[in-house]
């Protein structure tokens, strides 16, 4: 918001979908009102204001001038899509027209390729003008496995949160080892933490290397475990907690006996609380340790993507972040023109009109960010 107000008082112009895009998180009284109030800061002559106009035929005709001005490119698609849930604003929308209201894409998502290297095709329909049709890639593949979405509300106590966070990465580890196929000489864990990332981590983006990926991962999984005591940070359990989660989260070998003392006396640490002592030997430095994992787990957070999404595999054994009301059978496909893949629903309709599909939204799909579809048939996609 401040980078946008800061532009345009120095007198930026921008394009009509520049301006929605940098405007998703203002707020504003009246819908039509997102569209009429960037007319002094845009380059092409603005829709002119008329507060008569139904809000959703507004935001049907605004789409339509942005993808018809983007000419090369879709990807203000990717701020479309009904897998956001929460209640609209503007009723009686499209799948494929956005609010500009809920959600943004990743923060890496204009790094991507996956189908930006060809031309879009939309073609708009003028008898139905809720329709439009795009080419694009059928990947003939569904989700099949999908996580609950990572959500942590902002009410949530620390140890409330760190508790979510720790049982779904578990559960999406999991899924991601017994599922999915392994891609390139990647291992199924490598390939999982870069799903995570969107591949894509500092800035600019660029993809993680191995090493990266263990790291930043590990420390993620080390910071949860070890939150666990370090809450409300007690030193003397410093030694027993940093051998504990090494042996256990780190992949090290540590004797199998003394892992069982470990245990053991953190349980009793736990049962007895302030009555409990440890050793001189066991009260090495917790919070240099827990700042330093702090540091490297924030860095991860940063440039995670599935906060608000769910981790999916596919029947094909493809990894995926997509959105959280995307649901088993979804489909993916690639549009020409869109940096990133989408989620499509395939809906029925009576008369026997030919295949629509509802837009769900944009996805992250590892493996296909960068092109990777030339052996897939090509499609016309007609949204609703």
């Amino acid at each position: 918001m401040v980078e946008f107000r800061g532009d345009a008082d120095h007198g930026r112009v921008f394009t009509l979908g520049e301006a929605l895009s940098s405007c998703v998180a203002f707020g504003c009284q009246n819908p039509r009102d997102r569209i009429y109030a960037l007319a002094n800061v845009l380059e092409e002559r603005p829709l002119a204001p008329d507060y008569a106009v139904e809000p959703a035929v507004l935001y049907i005709r605004t789409m339509r001038d942005v993808l018809e001005r983007a000419g090369s490119s879709l990807d203000l698609m990717a701020f479309a899509g009904t897998g956001y849930g929460g209640e609209p604003v503007v009723g009686g929308l499209p799948s494929w027209v956005s609010e500009w209201n809920r959600h943004r894409p990743p923060r890496a998502y204009d790094s991507y390729s996956a189908g930006s290297h060809h031309r879009p095709v939309v073609r708009f329909c003028d008898s139905d003008p809720t329709t439009i049709t795009v080419e694009g890639w059928d990947l003939d593949d569904r989700l099949e496995h999908l996580t609950e979405p990572l959500e942590v509300g902002a009410g949530t106590d620390p140890v409330g949160s760190n508790d979510i966070q720790r049982s779904w990465y578990a559960v999406a580890e999991t899924m991601a080892v017994r599922h999915a196929t392994p891609y390139g000489e990647q291992s199924p864990r490598e390939s999982f933490v870069r799903t995570l990332l969107g591949d894509r981590i500092s800035v600019p983006a660029r993809p993680p290397t191995t090493e990266e990926c263990q790291k930043k991962y590990s420390s993620l999984k080390e910071y949860s475990y070890l939150f666990k005591w370090a809450h409300p940070l007690q030193p003397q359990r410093a030694g027993l907690i940093r051998r504990f989660l090494t042996a256990c989260w780190m992949d090290l070998t540590i004797d199998p006996t003394e892992q069982l003392l470990i245990q053991q006396r953190i349980r009793q640490s736990e049962s007895m609380g302030e009555n409990f002592s440890f050793s001189k030997s066991e009260h090495p430095a917790l919070l240099q340790r827990f700042y330093q994992v702090s540091a490297t787990k924030a860095e991860f957070l940063y440039f995670c993507q599935v906060y608000g999404r769910r981790f999916i595999v596919t029947e094909r054994g493809r990894m995926a972040v997509v959105p959280p009301h995307a649901k088993k059978g979804d489909v993916i496909c690639i549009m020409k023109g869109a940096r990133m893949p989408f989620i499509l629903r395939r809906k029925k309709v009576a008369g026997g009109v030919s295949e629509r599909f509802e837009l769900v939204g944009a996805c992250y799909v590892h493996g296909l960010m960068d092109g990777g579809n030339a052996n897939e048939p090509e499609k016309e996609f007609t949204l609703i």
